[in-house]
């Protein structure tokens, strides 16, 4: 079975997706490409922005969705977090921000999603921060402190946020709305924390558990309790390995589950995620809400939807979309990863039964996938072409291999996750 690889922001939330590559149990995260289209900072200095094509291929890995964000002339990109109470901005990118660090305090304002929000509540930190490997950086995370009071509509689609509502796209089904409770809020160590966890009732599997609707997470994420009794029948897991975090050292699962229901809206066979850091998350928000909350609605159900969060009415719309071939199946990949070797060219690293059975081997150099010459893009758009549709197939050309030499080898995504065979 091929392991999944983890991409971690700073807060420990994880992101669980192919993204890199695992050689044995040594964690290669990929780093990607960016623009050189320059980001002017508010000292006159500039920063490269990730590249468009960049920036769809971390949403469609990672089910978040980024944004572009500007305050006092700064501009660069964040995450965009239901289950953030604040918004979280890096000093390095916006340097309005860099008085904020201790206690936190109000910027100016902050303009994203096509709207300008006056005095939001922030922390000056890194904590916020996205990295995949050494040259992709989201240096924001916006939360309630931008959200709460709006209307909020994500795009999974179209890679989009928009602030102060939008109307879905005119192909998708009528949107079904569902009510979410407003909850927690206080004060701790002086800071006085917002209501801003939506909580809602969420049936997997005939069993339903408490949770936050929320968008910075990749996956219906849940706790150990609940994850143990899904995979207490021996279903498939994909483990995602060992990883620091400033939670301490964390291990991360994936499995699938037969479906997910939110307020009567269903998604079949979504991927839920367990990581152990995540735990401390779960039981930081329980305290704030003062109730058990049991995981988080991620983006394995949400990217189903284009989602509108109205905070003033506490209703969230589910408007299902026709075709989701744009998403990505963590469970559903060709059986070959990837590593990059020393001279920069992208060797075979591990191998399925199935792909071997074709003749692939551990340290074969491919130059392409279905046409895509891979020194002509980023490390993490080579990550979403390992991902597909089942029934398709995925064309590898290699160059230097001892049986493939120069042969283009069509490889089928396969199942990694499957369900078990009800008796």
């Amino acid at each position: 079975m091929l392991p999944s690889v983890e991409m971690r922001n700073a807060t420990g939330r994880s992101f669980l997706g192919v993204v890199g590559t695992v050689v044995g149990s040594a964690l290669i995260t990929f780093g990607c490409g960016s623009s050189s289209t320059p980001a002017l900072l508010g000292d006159g200095s500039s920063a490269a922005l990730p590249s468009a094509d960049d920036l769809q291929a971390f949403s469609r890995l990672t089910n978040a969705i980024p944004a572009e964000v500007k305050v006092d002339g700064a501009t660069n990109y964040g995450v965009i977090d239901t289950g953030n109470p604040w918004a979280l901005l890096d000093p390095a990118a916006f340097p309005a921000a860099s008085s904020l660090s201790t206690n936190g305090g109000t910027l100016d304002a902050i303009t994203t999603g096509g709207k300008t929000i006056d005095k939001p509540f922030s922390f000056g930190t890194t904590a916020g921060n996205v990295t995949v490997g050494s040259s992709f950086t989201l240096h924001g995370n916006l939360g309630c402190s931008v959200l709460c009071g709006q209307v909020a509509s994500f795009d999974y689609r179209a890679v989009s946020f928009i602030l102060g509502g939008s109307s879905p796209p005119s192909d998708v089904a009528a949107p079904v709305a569902v009510d979410f409770n407003l909850s927690g809020g206080g004060t701790t160590s002086g800071i006085v924390l917002p209501p801003s966890r939506l909580v809602v009732p969420v049936t997997i599997e005939g069993t339903t558990l408490m949770m936050i609707v929320d968008t910075g997470a990749t996956d219906i994420t849940i706790s150990a309790s609940a994850y143990d009794a899904i995979v207490a029948d021996g279903r498939t897991q994909i483990d995602g390995g060992m990883s620091e975090t400033t939670s301490g050292t964390s291990d991360s699962s994936i499995t699938r589950v037969a479906s997910a229901i939110v307020g009567g809206v269903e998604v079949d066979r979504p991927v839920v995620a367990h990581d152990s850091s995540f735990d401390a998350n779960l039981a930081d928000v329980s305290t704030d809400v003062g109730t058990t909350i049991d995981g988080s609605l991620g983006g394995t159900f949400l990217r189903n939807f284009f989602v509108t969060v109205d905070y003033p009415n506490q209703k969230i719309e589910l408007a299902a979309y026709p075709d989701l071939s744009f998403t990505i199946d963590q469970g559903e990949m060709v059986g070959v990863l990837l590593a990059i070797d020393t001279t920069g060219a992208y060797r075979v690293s591990q191998v399925s039964a199935t792909a071997a059975a074709l003749g692939v081997t551990v340290g074969d150099t491919v130059t392409a996938i279905d046409g895509q010459e891979l020194a002509t893009v980023s490390h993490l758009q080579i990550a979403t072409l390992l991902y597909g549709q089942l029934g398709a197939t995925k064309t590898f050309s290699f160059s230097t291999a001892a049986s493939l030499s120069n042969q283009n080898i069509a490889v089928p995504v396969e199942e990694m996750l499957p369900l078990p065979v009800k008796m």
